[in-house]
């Protein structure tokens, strides 16, 4: 599970974002509609990185890409239901109960919510009602984005070699 293996991972903290979110709207909810709740909140700590897209991705900011990434990733360890209809985001009951377990842990001291440069400090206070700014707030790494770049140049590299290694074969009728 990504939110044990390293709670400070972007990932994880991506998901917590996520959970928390869709903890606080309840019911089933649209990608856009999650997306406005974080924006109205202010607890995506954007920086001008998270507005360009992804360089295979449409024009959509990196930072709402990234959100729709952590869907997934929430859809395969069950924090969400498993829905059939397109565009429904539903928390599960693990998925909140997971939120409300980490939540815990970060008001209780036992992780420390400054060390997630992915939240804002109205998110960090949302977790840690206790949470006050400082110094001790950890910088966002330069290269947030870089694994992703870099998976997403592996994709088109292996598409290409696929459709280069196995071109369609032609059928040739014989003559009678």
């Amino acid at each position: 599970m990504y939110l044990d293996s390293n709670p400070y991972s972007t990932r994880a903290q991506v998901i917590m974002l996520l959970l928390a979110t869709m903890h606080r709207l309840k019911g089933g909810n649209s990608k856009r509609r999650v997306i406005e709740e974080i924006e109205s909140m202010s607890w995506f700590a954007r920086q001008i990185e998270d507005l360009t897209p992804y360089p295979t991705v449409s024009t959509e900011a990196r930072w709402k890409t990234l959100v729709a990434f952590r869907r997934k990733d929430c859809y395969e360890q069950e924090l969400f239901e498993k829905d059939r209809i397109r565009d429904s985001w539903h928390i599960s009951k693990d998925g909140t109960n997971t939120f409300v377990i980490r939540r815990s842990q970060f008001a209780s001291g036992e992780f420390d919510c400054r060390k997630c440069y992915m939240w804002s400090p109205a998110f960090k206070e949302f977790i840690d009602p206790a949470y006050v700014p400082s110094s001790e707030d950890a910088d966002r790494p330069s290269n947030v984005y870089d694994d992703y770049y870099k998976r997403d140049q592996k994709i088109i590299l292996n598409r290409l070699m696929e459709r280069f290694s196995n071109p369609p074969i032609k059928e040739v009728k014989a003559e009678q």
